[in-house]
């Protein structure tokens, strides 16, 4: 019996340990930044920020 309080010991231990890594992380990871998608190649000079030239 002793044994097998040993084993659920160490697992509740890793859980634990697990549970502590869990809410740690998951602020940080909820907090980033979300990927602001790219915008397609334009060659509209309004759209592109780039100065008018004349041909």
């Amino acid at each position: 019996m002793k044994r097998a309080f040993g084993w659920l010991g160490l697992l509740a231990l890793l859980a634990g340990a697990a549970l502590v890594v869990w809410l740690t992380l998951m602020p940080w990871y909820w907090s980033r930044p979300a990927e602001v998608p790219r915008a397609p190649e334009t060659t509209v000079p309004e759209l592109t920020g780039a100065p008018f030239t004349s041909k």
